[in-house]
C-alpha cells in the first residue's frame, strides 16, 4: 500500500489535529474498551480450560475432549468471514454487548447442567457449537472498534499492553479455573457467565459508531480502502448482493497486499504447531491423572513468562524493527519445542511451554500492530476475520488431531511435539524469505507496504 502526501491546499483547509494523549489510559474510552475486552478474554479462558476437563469427565476419552475444542474452533473460523462483514456494517458497540450476553447465557446453562448432573455429550456439543457461532459472528467487533479509538502510531504500544493483559489472564485464569473445578465442576462456568455479563455491561458504555472522540481519519487513497465507508449507491442493491460484495472485497483486499498474505501463512504454521502441542500437553496430563490445579500451573508458568515478555514488549515494541524481531522470536520458539520431542515429563513440559511466553508478546505486538495499524478503519472487521479464519481454521483441527494421536498412536505426545518442530521450521523459513523480514519499526510503517 503506497502512502500519499496531502496537497498543501487540502492541508490548509483541514482542521487542526488534536494533540494525542501521552498515555493510552488518558485516551477517551480506551480504559472502558480495555475492561470490556479483558472480561471477554478472561471468561473465554475460564471456559477453554474447563471444557476439556468436563468433557473428559463425562466421556473418559481424550479424543472426545480434543474434538470438542476443534468443533468450537472450526465453527468460529467458518463464520468469521461473515462476522467480519457484519462488524464492518453495524454498530460494533452493540455487537460487543450481544457477544457478552450470548456467552453469559451459554455458560450459565452449562453451569446449571453440570450442577444438576444432566449434562451429556450431545448437550455439551450443542453448547460448544453455540459458543463458536457467537465468537465467529461477533468476536471481531472488539478488535475492530479499537481502530476508531487510538491513532495508528500507538497500535504497537496498545498491542504490547494487550499482550501484557493476555499474560496476566493466562497467569490467573487456568489455576483459577482448575481450582474452581476442584471445588465444584460447575463453578468455572458460573464464574465465566458473571464475567461475560460484566464485559457486556462495560461494552454498553462505549461510544456508538462515529461518536468516538478519537476517531481516526482514513487515508485519502480510495483504492486502498476497497469499499466506501458510506452506503450511497451500494444501498440501492439488494442486501445479499451488497453483503456479498463487501465479503468479497475484504478477502480481495487482504490477499492482494504485499505483506499480509505472508503474515497469514506464517501465523497459520505457528498456530497449527502450538495449538496441537498445547492441547496434547493438557490432554496427556489429564489422562495421566494430574489434578486440574497442577495442570493449571503449566499455564501459570506460561503466564508468568508472558508477563515478563509483555513488560519487555511494552518497552521496546514501538522501537524495534518488526522483521528481525519475528525471525529471532521464531528461532527461540524452536529451541523451546525441541526438548519435548525427547522428554514428556511434567517438569519439561512446564519449562518449555513457559519459556515460549518470553518472546511471544513482542512478536505479536509487532506483527498485529503493523497489520491492524496499516488497515483502514472501515476494513478492520473483514481483514481481522480473514486473518483469523485462515490462521485458525487448520489450527482448529489441531486439538482433535492431538486427542486422536494421544489415544490411538503409540508415543502420541512425541509425535505431536515432532510435528510442532516441523511447523516451527517452516514458519522460520517464511519469516526469513518473505517481506516479513523487512517490516520496520512502527515509526516507519506508513512507508512500508502492508
Amino acid at each position: 500500500m503506497s502512502s500519499q502526501s496531502i496537497p498543501s491546499s487540502v492541508a490548509a483547509d483541514a482542521p487542526e489535529a488534536k494533540p494525542q494523549a501521552r498515555s493510552l489510559w488518558r485516551t477517551p474510552h480506551y480504559a472502558m474498551w480495555f475492561t470490556a475486552d479483558t472480561a471477554d478474554v478472561f471468561a473465554d479462558a475460564l471456559q477453554t480450560f474447563a471444557l476439556p476437563l468436563i468433557a473428559f469427565e463425562i466421556s473418559r476419552s481424550e479424543f472426545v475432549a480434543g474434538a470438542l475444542a476443534t468443533v468450537s474452533m472450526v465453527v468460529m473460523m467458518v463464520l468469521m468471514p461473515v462476522g467480519g462483514v457484519i462488524v464492518d456494517r453495524h454498530d460494533r458497540r452493540r455487537l460487543m454487548i450481544g457477544q457478552g450476553l450470548g456467552q453469559c447465557a451459554v455458560a450459565a446453562v452449562l453451569a446449571v447442567c453440570v450442577a444438576t448432573g444432566t449434562l451429556t455429550v450431545p448437550v455439551l456439543v450443542v453448547a460448544v457449537l453455540v459458543l463458536g457461532m457467537i465468537s465467529g459472528l461477533l468476536g471481531a467487533s472488539t478488535d475492530a472498534i479499537l481502530r476508531s479509538l487510538i491513532p495508528t502510531e500507538r497500535f504497537a504500544k496498545a498491542q504490547a499492553v494487550r499482550e501484557g493483559r493476555e499474560s496476566a489472564v493466562a497467569l490467573t485464569s487456568s489455576p483459577v479455573s482448575g481450582a474452581l473445578f476442584g471445588v465444584a465442576a460447575w463453578l468455572p462456568m458460573a464464574v465465566s457467565a458473571v464475567v461475560s455479563l460484566v464485559g457486556g455491561a462495560c461494552s454498553a458504555l462505549l461510544p456508538k459508531r462515529g461518536e468516538a472522540a478519537g476517531d481516526i481519519a482514513e487515508p485519502a487513497d480510495a483504492a486502498d480502502s476497497a469499499v466506501p465507508a458510506a452506503v450511497t449507491a451500494a444501498s440501492r442493491r439488494s442486501f445479499l448482493a451488497n453483503f456479498a460484495a463487501d465479503f468479497a472485497a475484504g478477502w480481495r483486499w487482504t490477499l492482494t497486499r504485499a505483506t499480509l498474505p505472508w503474515i497469514i501463512l506464517f501465523g497459520a504454521l505457528l498456530n497449527i504447531g502450538f495449538a496441537g502441542l498445547e492441547t496434547a500437553a493438557q490432554l496427556k496430563l489429564i489422562a495421566d491423572g494430574e489434578s486440574g490445579f497442577r495442570i493449571g500451573l503449566i499455564f501459570t508458568g506460561m503466564g508468568v513468562c508472558s508477563l515478563v515478555g509483555a513488560f519487555l514488549a511494552g518497552k521496546v515494541a514501538d522501537r524495534l524493527p518488526v522483521g528481525p524481531t519475528v525471525v529471532a522470536s521464531t528461532a527461540f520458539n524452536l529451541c523451546c519445542f525441541a526438548p519435548l520431542v525427547f522428554d514428556a515429563s511434567y517438569v519439561t513440559i512446564f519449562v518449555c511451554l513457559s519459556a515460549i511466553g518470553l518472546v511471544m508478546p513482542t512478536l505479536n505486538a509487532g506483527l498485529f500492530g503493523f497489520m491492524y495499524g496499516r488497515t483502514p478503519e472501515d476494513m478492520q472487521g473483514r481483514v481481522s476475520s480473514v486473518f483469523e479464519t485462515l490462521v485458525g481454521l487448520l489450527g482448529g483441527f489441531a486439538p482433535m488431531a492431538a486427542g486422536w494421536t494421544l489415544q490411538y498412536v503409540p508415543g502420541g505426545f512425541t509425535v505431536m511435539a515432532s510435528a510442532t518442530v516441523v511447523f516451527g521450521v517452516l514458519g522460520l523459513l517464511i519469516a526469513v524469505l518473505s517481506p516479513i523480514r523487512r517490516i520496520p519499526a512502527s515509526k516507519d510503517w506508513e512507508r512500508f507496504e502492508v
